[in-house]
């Protein structure tokens, strides 16, 4: 018992001056995928343009040169219409600076999740730090991209600790954001209503519901964007698939 109290917290310091020092540090420097499709985004809603030209890749990648990644490639046809929006109030400071901006939140949202979890099991502090860990390859690549799973994880976390704690419509509406900004959410309110937690299914439909009239009235006073959003989607990606086609022919004709 002595050693599990001594090498558990030990094994966790190391591995956090191990993460702080390699991909944090990298992150910390670096601008790579994806963080720059979010917060180019953010800079064009905060802009008033119209979420339909998101999903035109030629036209948003022009725009991410303009945002000051010219030398990224990178595009915003596999996200929601809203995943955006916490990016919004970083989009004032350079991109680099709102990167960093952007990691040290996740440090806190990762932080808060583990105590939550921490609240909600009999593990401690380190041992949750501990599985963490053991799923480093995800860590490394959520910081050194920017992405967006911290927060997620965060927003989940949060759900199941108002749940634990009676508050159904409020981890409904938690699931209800998380199903606005990645879809994820989505397969919870078919559980929650078999299991006739309506207070829950309430939560998550209300926050739903009131995502697209926000972002509406962020962008553009038409109602066209949000409709066609998912078909922008398909359109694009069907010409990007002919595109790509076109020119491997094109090159294997060259190469005979």
């Amino acid at each position: 018992m002595r050693f599990h109290r001594f090498a558990v917290p030990s094994a966790v310091l190391l591995f956090t001056a191990f993460f702080l020092t390699t991909t944090f540090r990298m992150g910390w420097t670096r601008s790579t995928t994806d963080f720059p499709n979010y917060y180019t985004a953010a800079v064009l809603a905060r802009r008033g343009l119209p979420l339909r030209h998101y999903y035109d890749w030629t036209w948003f990648q022009r725009q991410m040169n303009f945002a000051g990644f010219e030398p990224q490639l990178g595009g915003y046809i596999p996200q929601t219409p809203v995943t955006m929006l916490p990016l919004i109030p970083l989009s004032w400071l350079p991109p680099q600076d709102a990167k960093r901006v952007w990691l040290l939140l996740n440090l806190c949202f990762l932080v808060t999740s583990l105590w939550m979890l921490t609240t909600m099991t009999r593990f401690s502090m380190a041992e949750v730090a501990i599985l963490m860990f053991l799923g480093y390859g995800a860590l490394h690549i959520n910081f050194l991209y920017g992405q967006y799973y911290i927060f997620l994880l965060f927003l989940l976390t949060w759900a199941i600790y108002c749940f634990a704690r009676g508050s159904f419509f409020s981890g409904g509406a938690l699931l209800g954001a998380v199903f606005a900004l990645k879809l994820y959410g989505g397969p919870f309110i078919l559980y929650f209503a078999w299991k006739r937690q309506w207070r829950a299914v309430g939560g998550k439909v209300a926050v739903t519901h009131t995502a697209s009239p926000v972002w509406t009235l962020m962008t553009t006073a038409q109602w066209r964007p949000l409709n066609c959003s998912m078909e922008c989607i398909s359109e694009r990606l069907m010409r990007a698939r002919l595109s790509m086609l076109r020119r491997g022919a094109i090159a294997i004709g060259s190469n005979t």
